[in-house]
């Protein structure tokens, strides 16, 4: 409500808003690229001694914001220049640097998805999505063995009993959480979870997933308001017909799947920047 009445046609500018918001977009995947070379350009003794995925604590925040932004270089490489679309390539190369699981599996099936949706959509530039996303995975596939020991950090990872065993546990205690109390669940300031996960200081007790959030946090009360609200936005995103929409709609999908191995829509940056995103859906639709 309170970005409804601020966020509208005029109050903003004269621009187009959504050009303006995918070109910010454009720039966060800049930004994280960088970020992320960074690091590796600051570690670069341990990674020039053993070549690979060097691992860092912010992988999974990072992995979060390209996938909210990945759909957003093919708005642009729709509207404006097919230039935008190396973004997108920028945003995927930059997800596989991360060493994040959830961002390997989950970016790589999002830009998928887009690649179809474009492809069909952009009949100008659809030449284009095929021939370069053929050429990487060609490459990819021609370079398997090198990739595999690049990509090994993050491949061992999925096997890791370590951290599944932790993951796994916060699913079943989940399940225990909801029956402790079944109407409203433990609530989200339940730190009763640390013996699993030990959560950072100032930082809630996460289940990591929003599946279990939803059921042990919040319990029957929580599964049938997040179910009305997911019905609510699906109807929404169907009955806007523009290009932008259906964009956001995307960006949303990718920060739901990122959500599912993350706390993701739960913590406070990503539920403010996806609502803002929502807000302008509802108050510009620009047909395209």
């Amino acid at each position: 409500w309170d970005f409804g009445s601020i966020i509208y046609p005029g109050a903003n500018g004269t621009r187009e808003m959504g050009e303006r918001i995918a070109k910010i977009f454009c720039y966060v995947i800049g930004f994280l690229f960088l970020a992320v070379i960074e690091y590796y350009v600051e570690h670069r003794a341990a990674f020039l001694a053993d070549p690979g995925i060097l691992p860092f604590q912010w992988r999974n925040n990072a992995c979060t914001l390209l996938m909210i932004a990945l759909p957003f270089p093919f708005f642009l490489a729709m509207r404006r220049r097919p230039l935008y679309f190396g973004f997108s390539l920028l945003a995927v190369a930059t997800i596989l640097l991360t060493g994040s699981r959830g961002g390997l599996v989950f970016g790589l099936l999002e830009f998928a998805l887009l690649i179809i949706y474009f492809a069909v959509k952009d009949k100008q530039h659809r030449k284009l999505y095929l021939t370069v996303t053929g050429i990487a995975v060609l490459l990819f596939l021609c370079l398997i063995p090198k990739w595999a020991d690049f990509l090994d950090y993050t491949l061992e990872r999925f096997t890791d009993m370590g951290e599944n065993t932790i993951r796994l546990g916060l699913w079943k205690r989940s399940v225990e959480d909801f029956l402790s109390n079944p109407l409203t669940g433990r609530g989200l300031g339940y730190m009763g979870n640390r013996d699993l996960h030990k959560s950072a200081t100032a930082a809630l007790c996460w289940y990591h997933s929003t599946v279990p959030q939803i059921i042990g946090s919040f319990g029957i009360v929580g599964i049938l308001s997040f179910a009305y609200q997911y019905y609510r936005r699906i109807r929404f995103f169907l009955s806007k017909r523009s290009l932008f929409s259906k964009t956001v709609l995307f960006s949303w999908i990718g920060l739901e799947m990122m959500s599912l191995v993350n706390p993701g829509i739960f913590a406070p940056v990503y539920l403010l920047c996806i609502t803002v995103l929502f807000v302008i859906v509802e108050n510009y639709e620009v047909e395209v």
